[in-house]
């Protein structure tokens, strides 16, 4: 990709991995699992080691015990939405988020808390989402991947249309301070063609009603814009351009889904209360 400019880099990304994605997503429920525990875990780590760039350096029983929580969260909120596994066994969410606490007893950091803190903001902030969208689309057995891959789609059409929207139209900056080249207009055009999104998945899908379907797409809207801004916000204190190189065009998994993230468990609770 050596030569190209940032927008076919991007293009070109996007595709590739959007096809990737859709792919495993409609090929098995078992592989729409794995694939967003697959992205959890790397988003996570790539979390990890921007936020403590010596949390890479662990032992193996420490690196062992936050791979198994990590996993556990996953696991468990997903297996609780299928339906195999009695709503009683969320209960050990605890015991096993304890064990953050005493592998500590075993290294010798002088902020021991602080790292506990930034590990199970991880999981709240990226693993439990991403459970979240393979729940929706696994809920009661069900194996319904249009649902998580329209809110996939919102969240695309919203970042391309707030991206181009911005560039032609932008005058009026959204929040620059944290973001100094998103604007109002760019935040309107991406939430315009994140509804038209929406209609089109309601036109070709029975799922939901028309109503429902504008309220997924507002809500991605919404909350992925200010979920963007989040991350902005934390590269911004960390002194950072990208989360990583990995994604050429995109900077790394965590710039490429702070949308998704922050805007999934407020889809979530959309649909569990209206549906």
């Amino acid at each position: 990709m050596k030569g190209l400019n940032n927008l076919a880099q991007r293009f070109i990304t996007g595709i590739v991995g959007a096809a990737a994605i859709i792919s495993l997503m409609w090929w098995h429920p078992i592989s729409l699992a794995i694939l967003f525990l697959i992205l959890a875990i790397l988003t996570h780590v790539e979390y990890l080691r921007v936020i403590r760039p010596d949390a890479q350096h662990s032992t193996p029983i420490h690196f062992a015990a936050n791979l198994f929580t990590g996993v556990f969260f996953y696991g468990s909120i997903v297996a609780v939405a299928i339906g195999n596994w009695p709503l009683e066994l969320l209960s050990l969410l605890l015991p096993v988020t304890a064990l953050l606490f005493i592998v500590e007893l075993f290294r010798r950091r002088k902020d021991p808390f602080r790292y506990i803190g930034l590990r199970l903001i991880g999981l709240v902030y990226i693993v439990v989402p991403f459970a979240l969208l393979a729940a929706i689309g696994l809920q009661d057995g069900s194996f319904r991947p249009v649902i998580p891959m329209a809110i996939l789609f919102m969240v695309w059409t919203d970042n391309v249309f707030a991206y181009f929207t911005g560039r032609w139209l932008g005058r009026h900056k959204l929040f620059e301070l944290i973001s100094p080249k998103k604007t109002w207009e760019g935040a309107a055009g991406g939430f315009l063609f994140a509804l038209v999104c929406a209609a089109i998945f309601y036109h070709y899908t029975d799922l939901f009603p028309l109503w429902q379907w504008l309220v997924m797409g507002a809500l991605v809207s919404i909350t992925g814009t200010l979920g963007d801004l989040v991350e902005s916000l934390l590269k911004r204190d960390l002194d950072l351009k990208d989360s990583s190189g990995i994604l050429p065009g995109h900077g790394g998994f965590l710039d490429r889904f702070d949308a998704l993230v922050m805007a999934v468990p407020f889809v979530y609770a959309f649909l569990a209360l209206t549906t």
